[in-house]
């Protein structure tokens, strides 16, 4: 841990949105985080009653070697709900962390914090890949499970 450096959930708290970035509009302290601590993810828009409206984060990561990618979808009453994190381009075989939806289980929804920024999400995502790929090679999910 570097000098200064405290951690919450497992991630550095720069990764949060905290202190004076309260003040300042949400989605472009989200647009700063992603591009300093997610390269390789970038913000998509879809048009909605003709208004092109930010729905999404998708981007591409390696581990071990291999290439995963993911699609965060942003809820509508972002911040003060989970994001929804799906694979893009792969299909994880039998996760026992993942919702019948398809979309990954990063936390149990009473867990979340509107602190939590969506870099955060993706940085807890890629977490979980990880631990796919450990789950894959050993049978059990490492970690404390929260059956």
């Amino acid at each position: 841990m570097k000098r200064g450096q405290s951690y919450h959930m497992g991630v550095s708290r720069e990764i949060l949105i905290m202190g004076a970035d309260l003040n300042r509009p949400r989605m472009r302290v989200e647009y700063e985080r992603v591009s300093q601590f997610c390269k390789g993810f970038s913000f998509k828009k879809k048009t909605l009653a003709g208004k092109e409206v930010l729905d999404r984060v998708e981007g591409y990561f390696t581990i071990e070697g291999r290439r995963f990618g993911l699609r965060i979808m942003i809820p509508k009453n972002y911040p003060y709900e989970i994001p929804r994190v799906f694979p893009l381009g792969w299909r994880p075989q039998g996760a026992p962390h993942q919702y019948c939806g398809g979309d990954l289980c990063l936390m149990r929804p009473e867990q979340w914090n509107e602190i939590y920024s969506l870099a955060f999400v993706i940085k807890k995502a890629q977490y979980w890949v990880h631990k796919y790929l450990k789950w894959r090679m050993t049978g059990k999910w490492p970690g404390r499970s929260q059956d």
